[in-house]
């Protein structure tokens, strides 16, 4: 575990931001992440379920998603439904892969980007607020 970094932290407005990983402990250790910063947090274990959560009409301002995860809706497919169901929700992809290698297969937009894991505390909370501080 790393040393947290204080100076130039970026602390969340009380958004509500669902975190979408397969990996239970990993879910559980940025949910705890994104609510240290002061973030309302939800949780889903894959993309089915993320989708399910938002057809509820639950209010989410951004979805923290794995790009890769098993199932029939990986984090791709789960920010491309997100932009047509749900445009001023934002996105946030994560990912073990290199950026440069996700953004030549796919087109991002303003309100999406990409954060290579592993990160610290400080780069999350950081490009967070980047994607959330974009007007609708």
């Amino acid at each position: 575990e790393e040393p947290e970094e204080l100076v130039g932290e970026t602390p969340g407005g009380g958004e509500i931001v669902l975190v979408v990983e397969d990996d239970p402990g990993v879910r559980g250790v940025v949910a705890n992440m994104v609510e240290s910063l002061g973030y309302q947090v939800l949780e889903a274990s894959d993309g089915s379920e993320a989708l399910a959560l938002l057809e509820t009409g639950e209010t989410v301002d951004l979805i923290l998603t794995d790009v890769v995860m098993p199932g029939a809706v990986d984090g791709w497919k789960l920010a491309e439904s997100v932009w047509a169901r749900w445009p001023k929700t934002r996105v946030l992809l994560m990912t073990g892969y290199s950026e440069n290698v996700l953004v030549r297969h796919a087109t991002l937009n303003e309100r999406t980007q990409v954060i290579s894991k592993p990160y610290r505390r400080s780069e999350i909370a950081k490009r967070m607020r980047e994607v959330l501080d974009v007007p609708a």
